[in-house]
């Protein structure tokens, strides 16, 4: 029995006239009128201009006293599921563009037939890349001729005037196959899912069928050949639909936070991700709470603010139901007083000379532009002591090892070390041929995403814009291989 519903959906576009003729199409019997007429949306090519052998699918559908509305593939993934759910049955034309389909009707609790084998893995079938098409035939040979897709036939069928390629799947799980290729009992091309069967990864949502026509065999059809299509949607529709399973949304509040007080009080962004089903509600409630003298300026909000009221910690709370299920997630907030103004850092860098190269004085003038300090020492004249107050000092590779030795390797400062001739020097690598360069390079590859210097860059990174020579060394002991 068809279910009766209002019609709601204002994005059709296309009317439809009934025995449009085409060249070539083959003439088959109007199929018996519909004890039930049906709302049917065809899914086609183009809605505007369907393929021959789609307009032979809408004509029979209309020619039963269906409503059909066309659905072009490139307008599937911006049409709302509600719309879909106005409609008995779902055609899915093999002149469709999978990928302009993908999981759109996956989980659509909508009876649905497709011939479009690369749908087959979308739709929870079969596995990606089991399905496609068979080498030219006329006939299908039945296998399970009491299900009323095969109303008793038995043997082989001839299903086209000519031979012409099918679709075939490898369907998994409770599954009814119908018919196979003839040729290929391996190969079945008519098969069926009651509504809940188990499908390769997930229960049927309602009855879906997998039929055999490649592109223009509707254009091909013998009686028998379109009586399969006919009894498919009479056998789609008189189904039940299993109601889709409600899943409990989830949530993240997100990372703890630190920040400093502005005057007496500070303001906090917040951003939780909050993920759902869209059921038994279309949108989840959210609601955010915290200490009583915490004020949000939106708490229903994934994305509010929150103004502290002065220093100290505070839990803050972000509760989320679809109104069967309540989940929540917490994160801390802390608010400090503001201390004294940041000193800007003091680099020491060791190069050369004082002249700076072109190729240093970037490096420099980024340091600059970040409002740090940058004092340049000449490795002729430079010691130990040139590292007291720095914060950092740079060895640049431009450096004369032996001018430099181990003048830093005790020094109570971090030294960033581009000379690979002194990590040794530095204690980092053994002597020996523990540290060297290699010419024509421009890549890295991150193995510690995690470390800081990575800033979680990860695999091969390009660090420069052309091929040049990198040092390396070999460093043992508590050492991070960035």
């Amino acid at each position: 029995m068809a279910r009766s519903k209002a019609k709601r959906w204002p994005l059709l576009v296309t009317v439809f006239s009934v025995g449009v003729a085409f060249v070539g199409t083959a003439t088959t019997p109007s199929p018996a009128s519909a004890a039930d007429p049906l709302d049917v949306l065809v899914v086609t090519r183009s809605a505007t201009s369907p393929p021959a052998a789609d307009q032979v699918v809408i004509d029979r559908l209309a020619d039963a006293g269906h409503s059909v509305v066309l659905l072009d593939d490139h307008d599937v993934s911006s049409t709302p599921e509600a719309a879909v759910l106005d409609h008995d049955v779902v055609v899915v034309s093999t002149t469709v563009s999978a990928g302009q389909i993908g999981s759109a009707f996956t989980d659509v609790a909508v009876p649905l037939i497709t011939w479009e084998p690369f749908l087959h893995d979308d739709l929870g079938f079969g596995a990606a890349g089991s399905s496609g098409q068979t080498p030219s035939s006329s006939a299908v040979r039945i296998v399970d001729p009491a299900h009323p897709i095969a109303d008793g036939a038995i043997g082989d069928v001839e299903v086209t005037d000519y031979r012409l390629a099918q679709t075939f799947g490898a369907p998994a799980g409770d599954v009814d196959v119908i018919a196979t290729e003839a040729r290929s009992s391996a190969r079945p091309v008519v098969f069926a899912y009651e509504s809940g069967a188990a499908m390769f990864d997930r229960p049927a949502p309602a009855r879906r069928v997998g039929l055999f026509p490649a592109f223009a065999t509707p254009t091909a059809w013998t009686d028998d050949g379109a009586a399969f299509f006919d009894r498919a949607i009479e056998w789609l529709a008189s189904g039940d639909v299993v109601d889709p399973v409600n899943v409990a949304p989830t949530v993240d509040a997100g990372d703890d936070i630190d920040v400093v007080l502005n005057g007496a009080t500070a303001d906090v962004d917040l951003s939780a991700t909050v993920d759902d089903d869209g059921l038994p509600v279309d949108t989840p409630i959210i609601a955010w709470t915290g200490p009583a003298d915490v004020n949000f300026d939106d708490p229903n909000s994934a994305t509010p603010t929150a103004t502290l009221p002065g220093p100290g910690s505070f839990v803050l709370t972000v509760t989320v139901t679809d109104t069967e299920f309540t989940v929540a997630d917490t994160l801390t907030v802390t608010a400090d007083e503001p201390g004294a103004a940041p000193v800007d850092p003091a680099i020491l860098w060791v190069t050369s000379s004082e002249s700076l190269t072109s190729a240093e004085q970037p490096a420099v003038d980024r340091m600059t532009a970040d409002g740090m300090t940058v004092t340049v020492a000449d490795d002729d004249t430079v010691t130990a002591t040139d590292a007291a107050g720095a914060d950092l000092v740079v060895v640049t590779s431009r450096v004369s090892p032996s001018k430099i030795g181990d003048e830093f390797a005790d020094v109570d400062v971090p030294v960033l070390m581009s000379e690979p001739f002194l990590l040794d020097d530095m204690g980092m690598v053994p002597a020996g041929s523990t540290k060297g360069q290699v010419t024509g390079r421009r890549h890295l590859v991150v193995l510690d995403p995690a470390h800081d210097v990575a800033a979680g860059l990860t695999d091969r990174v390009a660090v420069l814009t052309s091929r040049q020579t990198m040092g390396w060394g070999l460093p043992t002991g508590d050492v991070d291989i960035v």
